[in-house]
């Protein structure tokens, strides 16, 4: 890797749990989760871009200064230069395995705010990836990758409404046994998938705190799996608002940093 342009690290934002309202632990493992899953598996592909992730990369000088340096009216900054230098020259980044610790938005006000930016600013590069003399096929790619990333909890809230639906339909009406055994096992997977923030605060105990009890962790846990549906709604509102700005509000947009608590000092 010492050739390398670009790097990318995971982040994981656990800094500050022991400040922070359930949103913000909520919200730090929604991050985390893409940090363990997608992020990796997209940077360790050969010439698959991935958007930067915030913090936690290492661009090489002068391919910062071939793209003609930062862009300070992007909101969302890191993605908009990843995504520049690809369409430059094909730059992009390479995986780093080595977890930065930082901090998550404290509560709801925040958690919004930034998201906002955050989801608002990938909508902005939509133009620019339009502009460009990317195939259609690439072109489709972006589109999806940045409408998926974003709008993926309407998938967390559509399963179990489908799996209900199934077995709702399956009590009053003769459906065939396929039906009634698939309304099952998207019921389980609505769970499975539920308990997905409790799992990956499970995993990173040892980072959020390593002298975390085993009864304290199965209990945020089960906060967690039961807050899920309530956080689905939490995840929609910055979402939709950033689409509402995006069309009526295009002109009144300007890069703000997220606010930060005291940091916790965390044990080696």
């Amino acid at each position: 890797q010492w050739n390398s342009k670009v790097l990318q690290g995971p982040v994981f934002q656990v800094n500050n749990f022991k400040n922070v309202s359930i949103i913000g632990v909520a919200a730090g493992l929604e991050l985390a989760l893409h940090h363990l899953t997608e992020l990796p598996t997209r940077l360790m592909k050969k010439n698959a871009l991935q958007f930067l992730a915030g913090t936690n990369y290492f661009i090489d000088r002068m391919s910062i200064i071939k793209a003609g340096g930062w862009n300070q009216n992007a909101l969302v900054e890191d993605a908009e230069l990843a995504l520049r230098l690809y369409l430059l020259d094909g730059t992009v980044g390479e995986w780093l395995n080595s977890p930065e610790l930082e901090q998550t938005p404290a509560n709801f006000s925040i958690y919004r705010r930034q998201r906002e930016r955050w989801v608002r600013g990938h909508l902005d590069l939509l133009s620019q990836v339009h502009r460009s003399s990317l195939s259609c096929s690439s072109k489709f790619y972006f589109y999806s990758k940045i409408f998926i990333s974003q709008f993926r909890f309407l998938f967390d809230v559509g399963l179990p409404i489908l799996s209900i639906y199934f077995m709702y339909v399956g009590a009053f009406i003769y459906l065939s046994p396929f039906f009634g055994f698939l309304s099952i096992i998207l019921f389980i997977m609505s769970f499975l998938i539920w308990d997905t923030y409790g799992f990956i605060y499970r995993s990173l105990s040892n980072y959020i705190d390593p002298n975390l009890k085993l009864r304290d962790n199965l209990l945020q846990s089960i906060k967690l799996f039961l807050f899920i549906p309530i956080f689905i709604i939490v995840q929609a509102i910055p979402r939709i608002e950033a689409i509402f700005n995006s069309i009526f509000r295009s002109s009144n947009q300007m890069w703000y940093k997220t606010e930060r608590t005291a940091e916790i000092a965390m044990e080696a």
